[in-house]
């Protein structure tokens, strides 16, 4: 993974707290490059859904339906200003917190050293893209994208490059 340089600097912190609920959630969290390199974020975010997004997402097929030990996973890549964060979270029955947590950490090391098919790049950007133009169809939805790339982002020619730096990722380039 894109892993920024300063982030090196920061300390490995677990938090776990306790409620009377009947389901457990965890969320592991890696700190990546920021919006300076879209590309390579944008690369994590795909990964991210490959690893662990729907029914058909590597951790969904191993975690549940093989081993139902989740109720539900996802991961993905937050693209902030200076760094990233890349994330992985699942729901589970709070009694597999040690195997869930051991399983994610080693089918994400397995994940990282896979190849990824160009059929499911090609399935995620196409989801990215759907989802990017239904946002599009409403002023809040625009509004909100080009607040965010103009926020924590590189202004309004990150809303406008978007979707052609979306299609210009390769599997190559994600893995």
């Amino acid at each position: 993974m894109l892993i920024n340089e300063n982030a090196r600097a920061i300390a490995n912190k677990t938090i776990i707290e306790k409620a009377d609920i009947d389901t457990g959630y965890m969320i592991l969290g890696y700190p990546t490059i920021g919006n300076n390199n879209l590309k390579e974020a944008y690369a994590l975010t795909i990964a991210g859904k490959i690893f662990a997004v729907g029914q058909n997402s590597v951790l969904y097929k191993i975690l549940k339906e093989d081993e139902n030990l989740i109720l539900d996973a996802g991961a993905g890549n937050y693209e902030l200003k200076d760094r990233g964060l890349f994330y992985v979270e699942t729901i589970f029955a709070p009694e597999n917190y040690e195997k869930v947590l051991q399983k994610v950490k080693t089918e994400l090391n397995n994940f990282k050293n896979k190849s990824i098919e160009e059929k499911q790049v090609n399935m995620v950007k196409n989801s990215i893209k759907r989802q990017y133009e239904y946002a599009n169809e409403s002023v809040n939805g625009i509004s909100g994208m080009i607040g965010y790339d103009v926020a924590v982002g590189n202004g309004l020619k990150d809303y406008c490059n978007y979707i052609s730096i979306i299609e210009s990722i390769t599997p190559e380039f994600v893995n």
